[in-house]
């Protein structure tokens, strides 16, 4: 019995080329679909889940970096290309899990029994700890910073939408006034 080799492209193109071939086409708001991901990539839609979403992750990073546009997974139906606006969304996701992730890392090494380390290794423990703990400070002060932007944002935000109601409003008022005084 003969063994494919270990890196064998299972066709002419990778799958993951096929499926950036599509979702560089697609604008914000289009969905890809499972389905149509398996009839691109000759397989099934359900047994092969594992193996479309790999391709779909890799597209996805390309078609991030070239085209700027981002994806998010709707759960059994496929990906949405989403609008501009909600790469901020994403982000935020991205930067709750990494805290998350962070602080899990740090319980690695700070609950350690350090009586069967020798002291090079107890100490290198020590120092891991202690960059877990600067960059949970870095975390913290940098949250701080973007939430202190966002309310900036949205103050201006909500100015500018205020600025135009009452623009809207006195353009009324005016219309009403000019009216009036053709009547009288």
């Amino acid at each position: 019995m003969t063994l494919a080799p270990p890196f064998q492209p299972k066709g002419e193109r990778a799958r993951w080329r096929i499926i950036y071939d599509v979702l560089a086409a697609l604008g914000p708001g289009d969905v890809l679909t499972y389905d149509r991901c398996a009839g691109l990539l000759d397989l099934d839609p359900l047994k092969d889940r594992g193996l479309i979403q790999g391709a779909v992750r890799d597209a996805a990073r390309r078609n991030e970096v070239d085209n700027k546009h981002a994806i998010e997974a709707i759960p059994n139906k496929g990906y949405r290309v989403v609008e501009a606006v909600e790469h901020a969304r994403l982000a935020k996701n991205y930067q709750r899990r990494s805290v998350v992730a962070l602080k899990a890392g740090k319980s690695k090494v700070v609950n350690v029994n350090m009586a069967g380390l020798d002291p090079d290794t107890r100490r290198g423990f020590e120092l891991m700890a202690v960059a877990f703990a600067r960059q949970e400070d870095f975390n913290r002060r940098l949250d701080i910073r973007q939430r202190r932007l966002e309310q900036s944002v949205a103050a201006v935000t909500q100015t500018v939408d205020r600025s135009a109601e009452e623009v809207a409003e006195l353009r009324a008022r005016l219309e009403r006034l000019e009216r009036q005084q053709h009547t009288d």
